[in-house]
Formats: C-alpha cells, sequence, structure tokens
C-alpha cells in the first residue's frame, strides 16, 4: 500500500471492500464488531480526508512511501499545509514565511486557495511575503519600510491591498497596480533587436545532457547554451532539480575531474569541455557552525583579518591573521568560545541565548580588541552594516566588490 500514489491511495481508500468494512447487516453487532466499528470510524474517514488535502494542494503524484528529503522546497511546503488543514483547528494563528518561495506560478495559486481555506475555517493567517500575487489576494497588507536595515523600520502602510496600492510613500504600492509581472531592462541603443541575440548556439557552444532519466525524468535531452543566462522552470514536482542539481550538475563534475564512467542516471553528456568549473549555489544554509557570520561565508573575513593583522599594533604584538579568527584560541573570548553569547539551559523550557557577560557579545579578548584600523576593532566591524563598511573600505578594491554585490 505505501507504493501507491496520494491519488491511488484516495482511490483505495474511497473503495473499500464491504468485507473490509465492519458488518452490522448480518445482526446484531458483536462486542468485537463494535470495536472494529470504532476503529474504522475514527481512522478511515481522518485517512480520507488528510489525502483528499493533499490532492487539493497539488500532490496527487508522491507516493505514500516517498521520502521527506526527495521532496522538492515547494512539495514539502504544501505537504505541511495540507497536514494543518486536516486537523480541522479553528482559533489557531497560523504564520509562515515566504511559503511561495520557489514556487511556479500554478503553485503559487493552489498555496494561496490554501491559506485561503484555513481562513474560511475560522484560522488567522499571518504571511510574511514579496510575492505580488499572494499581496494582492491578502485580506489586509502591512507594508514596512521605506528601505532596509537602518532605512527601515517603519509600518509606512498598512491597509486593504487596493488602499495600500495607492499609498504615495510606499515602494511596494505600484507593483500592487500590476496584473502582470513587468520586468523593466534598458536596451542599448546600438541593437535594433533585442532578441537578436539571444539565439541557442554561441561561441562557447552548446552542453548537451541526453538520455536523463533520474527519478520522474522521462529519457529527457537538456540542450543548455553557455555564455546565455538559461532559467529552468516548471510547477513543483516537475523534476527541475532533480534534472540540474542531481544529474547535470554532477555530471559536469566528473567530466571535470576525469570521470568518464557510464551513469545510470543519463546516456551522454557533450560539450562540457567549454566549461572552466561548476560553481552551485543551492538553498542549504550558508553557514553551519555557531561562528559563521556573512563576513566569513561571503569570503571577506579572510581579507580583513589581513588587514588588521598589518597594522602597526599587530606587528607589535606579533599578532598574526590567524589571531582574529573565531576559532583561534588566542583571539578569542576563552568564556564563550568566540560565540559572543552563551546558552543557558532553562529546566522545562526552552535554552535562552545570552550575551557572554565577558566580552559582551564581541566575541574577542581584550587583547585582541586593542588592535584598531582606522579606530575600528574587529568587533567594531562585525557591527557594521554593508553600506558602513563599503565607507571605511573604500579604498580596497577586492572588499568593495563583494560588499558591493
Amino acid at each position: 500500500m505505501s507504493r501507491l500514489t496520494v491519488a491511488e491511495g484516495l482511490h483505495f481508500f474511497e473503495n473499500l471492500s464491504p468485507s473490509v468494512a465492519p458488518n452490522t447487516e448480518s445482526g446484531p453487532p458483536s462486542p468485537r464488531d463494535e470495536a472494529r466499528q470504532k476503529v474504522w470510524n475514527r481512522t478511515v474517514p481522518e485517512i480520507q480526508q488528510r489525502l483528499r488535502f493533499l490532492m487539493k494542494v497539488g500532490l496527487d503524484y508522491p507516493t505514500l512511501n516517498r521520502s521527506a528529503s526527495s521532496l522538492s522546497g515547494g512539495e514539502f511546503q504544501r505537504a505541511r499545509l495540507a497536514s494543518c488543514l486536516g486537523t480541522g483547528l479553528r482559533g489557531v494563528c497560523y504564520v509562515l514565511d515566504e511559503p511561495t518561495a520557489g514556487l511556479h506560478p500554478l503553485d503559487t495559486r493552489r498555496l494561496i486557495d490554501t491559506l485561503t481555506e484555513l481562513r474560511d475555517q475560522g484560522n488567522s493567517v499571518l504571511v510574511v511575503e514579496h510575492d505580488v500575487e499572494c499581496m494582492q489576494q491578502a485580506d489586509w497588507l502591512v507594508d514596512l519600510g521605506p528601505g532596509a536595515g537602518l532605512a527601515g523600520g517603519y509600518v509606512v502602510a498598512s491597509g486593504p491591498p487596493n488602499e495600500v496600492a495607492n499609498h504615495p510613500n510606499s515602494v511596494t504600492a505600484p507593483y500592487l497596480k500590476r496584473t502582470t509581472y513587468d520586468v523593466e531592462k534598458k536596451i542599448d541603443s546600438e541593437h535594433d533587436d533585442p532578441q537578436s541575440d539571444r539565439n541557442e548556439e554561441t561561441d562557447l557552444g552548446v552542453l548537451t545532457l541526453s538520455g536523463a532519466r533520474r527519478h520522474n525524468l522521462k529519457d529527457v535531452t537538456l540542450r543548455l547554451p553557455l555564455g546565455r543566462f538559461t532559467c529552468v522552470t516548471g510547477v513543483s514536482g516537475s523534476g527541475k532539480s532533480t534534472l540540474i542539481s542531481q544529474t547535470l550538475v554532477p555530471a559536469v563534475r566528473r567530466a571535470l575531474q576525469g570521470e568518464h564512467t557510464k551513469s545510470k542516471d543519463f546516456d551522454t553528456l557533450q560539450g562540457w569541455e567549454a566549461v572552466q568549473a561548476v560553481v552551485e549555489i543551492d538553498q542549504s544554509p550558508l553557514g553551519r557552525s555557531a561562528q559563521s557570520t556573512p563576513a566569513t561565508f561571503s569570503g571577506i573575513w579572510d581579507e580583513i583579518r589581513k588587514l588588521f593583522a598589518k597594522t602597526r599594533a599587530s606587528r607589535i604584538r606579533g599578532f598574526k591573521a590567524s589571531r582574529f579568527s573565531f576559532n583561534s584560541r588566542s583571539g578569542r573570548c576563552a568564556e564563550c568560545k568566540g560565540r559572543g553569547t552563551q546558552r543557558v539551559e532553562m529546566h522545562f523550557l526552552p535554552d535562552v541565548e545570552m550575551e557572554c557577560p565577558v566580552c559582551r557579545g564581541a566575541r574577542f579578548n581584550r587583547q585582541t580588541l586593542h588592535v584598531t584600523f582606522r579606530d575600528k576593532s574587529v568587533a567594531d566591524v562585525l557591527a557594521m552594516t554593508v553600506s558602513e563598511a563599503l565607507e571605511v573600505f573604500e579604498n580596497f578594491a577586492k572588499l568593495q566588490a563583494i560588499l558591493a554585490t
């Protein structure tokens, strides 16, 4: 039974044989029949209802035994929403953070229908979202801004979407008025036909993957023009991630490493010789350790540490660039080990993160903090916004390039 798809499973439970169901027509029910009836009434209708909710959010095709890790982001999100629908609860406040991220417009509409149904059941639905269609379908819209970071933090507009759309100070307002997504692009006046340079063939050639058949792929042949901006789209679960992240990317990497063994996932890969390297930026967290910061995973912290190591104060003390690392025992705060916080265990309650009482969140020890660059310690630099860092490191091209991006 676990190999059935959701649609097949629903059909099975809706058409159970009478011999499987409790039989009350052959006479008074026995205690055993009554027990079976109670089990039936509690389980089968619930199973049917939950399968219907999965169907409603467009998840009719996954098998019941499919692992959660193999689901796409959109599929997983909708599966969780289906479970919320299936509870039948009322008076609940559901809070969702960007549920439409990565969804095809068709999936977005299904998602909005699901959220609307949750509301109609007597619940409150609070969504943090950028998708225009989702904003337009909301009953009430709160627009924060007007900018980001220090330029934000205010409620610019609040009300029904049609009122926010006419607010003079809302950056979101013009987008709410659009019925379709409009991409504004400046076209070089030297090009009379902007489409003329978008043909498939380029100087770099075409990357061709033939016979892809991993998971739900049906002997797919993919042709990607190199040197072009290519978008792969499709409804959630159509095989986008399977084709690109799980088939094409590993194939190109193996080819670049000189591995040309035959794969069970595809037939041939051609045109890879024009590719110098593959850099994949997926949806996994950028930093997995407690010491990770935007400065570390963007690569600028290595450069900043080198700058601090070149200062006169560092040379006098014999400090190297490694001194300014969160992993350096000599440079970091010994109490919090470079985290800036300490976890306090609360019995019978969730643990609480508290500011380190020794370094006060600075993450480094006092000797390390004595070294400054343009009157800024390493802790001061870490506390800067990107805009502030751009000013402090304005004469350093490598840092500017990363910060500006």
